[in-house]
């Protein structure tokens, strides 16, 4: 397999494995398929994504169709909650975005 390498260092631009490393085939083989792992999860989740966007939209429509409001604060407490403590401030920081994400659909 050829891999492109930076002129700099020797490293592969692709997977960051250094050309005199020992074992550096087996090495860019499995970062290759790691790679390809992360890609597959990665298309789930904006699969999961979109699908939480359009049920987020359907509360929201069925909320609001009974006279509430758009957005109940402490539902989204819950969630950024459930997240800080299952994946830290990051966890958080996603939570936040899949909030905004779900706002204000169609």
């Amino acid at each position: 397999m050829s891999v492109d390498m930076s002129p700099i260092s020797g490293t592969s631009l692709l997977t960051g494995v250094r050309s005199d490393a020992g074992n550096a085939a087996r090495a860019v083989q499995a970062v290759l398929s790691h790679r390809s792992d992360i890609d597959e999860v990665d298309r789930r989740l904006i699969s999961l994504i979109k699908e939480r966007i359009q049920i987020s939209s359907r509360v929201q429509k069925a909320r609001m169709g009974a006279g509430g409001p758009r957005i109940v604060y402490y539902r989204e407490e819950q969630i950024l909650g459930t997240y800080e403590r299952e994946l830290g401030s990051s966890g958080e920081a996603i939570a936040r975005v899949l909030l905004e994400l779900g706002r204000g659909q169609d």
